[in-house]
């Protein structure tokens, strides 16, 4: 519940408290503000197999995932951060230089790459140029994934562990 939500409800039990008293007690107990982590939803069907892949690998070891190259895609930015910022500071410093974050328009040039990486060495790296579907995928898994797997020595068996997200799912991918 938020602040505003157990201040309410406090009210309805006869216990009034402003917000800044219902904050003050959740800190003496411990509990204290922090920004939510942001993660996929999953749904049912994807929590049952990611249970099935665990229990499916369960014992596995580090001999059995050196054989595996994992495929990941990340974003850089050349200027600033993509996340929040938070601070510390005095009263009346919100404008110093020391307490700005400096921003420039349209992201200050942010790129994606694609790699491959494995227990053996890291593989092929690709740039990403506007947004990846199904077709873009193909060409990186033949470009760039397939001679990636060759060049680690894995010939053509191996496991490729992808992220799972929809481009990677396409109809066109799986035929």
């Amino acid at each position: 519940m938020t602040v505003p939500d157990l201040a309410a409800s406090w009210s309805a039990t006869g216990v009034t408290a402003s917000k800044t008293t219902v904050r003050r007690r959740l800190q003496d107990a411990g509990l204290h503000g922090h920004l939510a982590v942001k993660k996929p939803l999953l749904k049912a069907r994807h929590q049952r197999l990611c249970f099935e892949f665990a229990r499916e690998h369960l014992n596995w070891n580090w001999v059995d995932w050196s054989g595996v190259p994992w495929t990941y895609k990340s974003g850089f930015t050349m200027f600033q951060s993509d996340g929040p910022t938070f601070e510390c500071r005095w009263p009346g410093e919100q404008l110093q230089n020391d307490c700005i974050v400096q921003t420039v328009k349209f992201g200050g040039g942010r790129i994606m790459m694609w790699g491959a990486k494995s227990f053996r060495d890291t593989g092929f790296l690709t740039r990403v140029v506007g947004n990846l579907n199904g077709a873009g995928y193909i060409n990186i898994l033949s470009d760039r994934d397939v001679p990636s797997a060759h060049y680690l020595g894995y010939g053509d068996k191996f496991i490729l562990q992808d992220d799972g997200v929809p481009c990677n799912r396409a109809r066109v991918v799986n035929e």
